[in-house]
């Protein structure tokens, strides 16, 4: 700071203008946990699988069917996604009473085979992993223009093996963008993020007496 108070900066003792880097936050959360206006939640029901998950990642949904085709590079438990458009119902014009049909989402998973359900159709593991896949798809792509950090909010969901799974795969160096996941650190977790690649924080006690400690990252 100069002796009028205004802020500088420098590099190398030469002076350099401060441009603030946004960072955008690709948060995974499952679509029925989104937040909802109240003209939002009465038209919930009619809205389409991309639309809520769009919702649920706040971006366009546009955005979200472009994203698709990129899920499923990581080679892992979702090999594939893709919306599948629905055909049109064939009934009696007078008729007004049937739902129009809707898009899928649909999707490959190495563990069904031939067989590719629709998002709907999962169960809410199964749903966690693709929505982390999208998350993950939505963060390498951003993060080849800004900072980005993914969050996913239902990793406890997922059992032990797989978060171990998730937490191996999320450290490697490929990865541009950094990750924050919420845990228990039971024995297989904690092996892993034992290592330098990870930052642990850790919340002991009851509100209002609760404990923050830290360890790694320079902690």
């Amino acid at each position: 700071m100069g002796e009028n108070g205004e802020v500088s900066y420098s590099f190398n003792h030469s002076p350099v203008p401060y441009i603030p880097l946004q960072t955008r936050f690709v948060v995974v959360k499952h679509p029925k946990d989104a937040s909802l206006s109240d003209s939002e939640k009465e038209e919930w029901k009619t809205w389409e699988d991309t639309r809520r998950i769009a919702r649920s990642f706040q971006i366009d949904e546009m955005e979200l069917v472009n994203i698709l085709p990129l899920v499923g590079d990581s080679e892992r438990f979702v090999q594939k996604v893709w919306v599948e458009e629905a055909e049109p119902l064939e009934s009696d014009e007078d008729d007004d009473e049937d739902e129009p049909p809707r898009n899928k989402i649909k999707v490959k998973l190495r563990s069904h085979g031939d067989f590719h359900p629709s998002f709907g159709m999962l169960s809410g593991g199964e749903q966690v992993y693709v929505l982390t896949e999208i998350g993950i798809a939505i963060a390498r792509f951003s993060a080849q223009y800004v900072a980005t950090v993914l969050v996913i909010e239902p990793f406890r969901s997922l059992d032990s093996a797989g978060q171990r799974d998730w937490a191996i795969y999320l450290s490697k160096s490929e990865h541009l963008f950094q990750t924050v996941v919420e845990a228990h650190l039971d024995t297989k977790l904690a092996e892993v993020v034992s290592s330098p690649d990870f930052e642990v924080i850790t919340l002991d006690g009851e509100t209002p007496s609760v404990e923050i400690h830290q360890i790694g990252a320079n902690a």
